[in-house]
């Protein structure tokens, strides 16, 4: 065997060969983050059987070799300094299979410390990724892994790892946690869950609905924040399309979005009517808001309003070019008619102008939801309870996120019933005696 290394050659040869990143979270431990894995190892890691790098088995080779065990010889510097020349084998460490199926980001949070291994493999298992960058897009955007950056400071600026953990939760039911300063989700999953301590309060739905209630103003901005550039078209286009025409007359629908792309119950709707008049032999013409809005609109408008004809979309058109459109089309004396299935996004000045361009003036108006009596067409108070549509501005109706901005809807609505002759169409007996109990719509 050749003669043993230097001093000064050891530490030259374990430095280079080590793998500090690999000793570290192998051997979590040991309080390695501010210990040289290097000099641990040279110094007592081999002795206590630990592996310096994936590739090099500690154990392995001191049993293949009893002379390096019994001359008292750091395996792996003898392996480097003469054992690969005399043909020696190694195998690699037993810890390699699991240390190379670690992510770059576990390796970094083991590395730096955070977590151990074993935590962060147990954090793994709980933390919801998909609700974590949906609910955190700044984290999406950035492209980071969302684990790494929860653990090691996303818990600190109150985000949740998943829909079942609250981490303000988890501290206000356990002050305990909360004083002691560990992070609170690592805490659950080691200590907290086998302790029975709940993950997140749970008060029910309603306390879930009322903690994450949004303004009704933040809402709008949403929208607007949401809404898409929309470039209209030349109403030659419109009036184009409506010249292809069948032959017995025409029948025009509103609603809240585009029924062929959206689905729900007033969008099936509007699909058997339009497929019951195309075999009535009459045309089938559509308008809805080419952006989603949550309220009424009101006087004349330039709002960029998407048309199907027959089912098919024709573009984006402003209500005055659809106005212009169905003047075109009154030309022909045709009968028509008209539904009103929805009024989110119309106001009903541009309603009226586009059914009187037409020669109309009587048609129907469905009851799909209660948006003609409040915003919040469900008639839910603050999106939990149902309110029954008190009077507006009375104490039960201020309290609610909608009561501000019912007012105005109602005007809309009652607009469109004082000069449109209204048949109101309505699910059931229910439906309807709720709507003429919550207001005062003639029709």
């Amino acid at each position: 065997m050749a003669a043993v290394a230097t001093p000064d050659r050891v530490n030259y040869v374990l430095a280079l060969a080590v793998d500090a990143d690999f000793y570290k979270q192998t051997n979590p431990g040991l309080g390695l983050a501010d210990v040289d894995p290097v000099l641990h190892y040279g110094e007592a890691g081999w002795l206590e059987g630990r592996d310096p790098a994936p590739w090099f088995s500690t154990r392995d080779y001191l049993a293949r070799y009893p002379d390096v065990a019994a001359a008292g010889a750091n395996p792996l510097v003898h392996y480097l300094t003469a054992g690969y020349r005399e043909g020696r084998e190694i195998v690699a460490s037993a810890q390699a299979a699991a240390y190379h199926a670690m992510t770059e980001a576990d390796r970094r949070a083991v590395a730096a410390g955070i977590i151990s291994r074993e935590e962060r493999a147990l954090a793994a298992q709980f933390f919801d990724p998909q609700y974590y960058l949906t609910m955190y897009p700044d984290v999406a955007a950035s492209g980071g892994d969302p684990l790494d950056h929860f653990l090691s400071h996303g818990w600190r600026e109150g985000r949740d790892p998943s829909n079942d953990f609250s981490v303000s939760d988890y501290f206000e039911l356990n002050p305990d946690v909360a004083a002691s300063g560990v992070h609170p989700f690592l805490h659950y999953v080691t200590t907290g869950r086998g302790e029975g301590r709940l993950a997140r309060a749970r008060l029910g739905f309603r306390h879930d609905v009322l903690a994450n209630l949004k303004t009704f103003e933040t809402r709008l901005a949403d929208s607007t924040a949401w809404a898409q550039p929309m470039e209209l078209s030349p109403v030659s286009e419109l009036i184009a399309a409506m010249g292809k025409a069948r032959p017995r007359g025409l029948h025009v629908t509103f609603s809240q979005d585009d029924y062929s792309r959206s689905v729900g119950g007033s969008q099936l709707c509007v699909q058997r009517e339009s497929a019951e008049f195309a075999l009535l032999g009459r045309n089938h013409l559509h308008v809805h808001p080419a952006n989603g809005w949550p309220i009424v609109r009101n006087g004349p408008t330039q709002t960029p309003m998407g048309v199907l004809w027959n089912g098919q979309s024709v573009g984006v058109f402003t209500p005055p070019a659809i106005v212009e459109a169905m003047k075109a089309w009154a030309q022909h004396g045709e009968p028509h008619s008209f539904a009103i299935h929805n009024m989110l996004g119309h106001s009903s000045r541009d309603v009226i102008d586009i059914v009187r361009a037409g020669g109309m003036n009587a048609g129907y108006f469905w009851l799909h939801d209660m948006g003609s009596l409040c915003v919040g067409i469900h008639l839910l108070r603050n999106d939990v309870e149902n309110c029954g549509a008190p009077p507006a501005g009375s104490p039960a109706c201020s309290i609610c996120v909608y009561g501000d901005w019912r007012r105005a809807q109602v005007r809309e609505h009652q607009l469109l019933f004082d000069r449109l002759e209204l048949t109101v169409a309505s699910p059931s007996a229910v439906a309807l005696e709720t709507w003429r109990a919550g207001g005062s719509l003639d029709a």
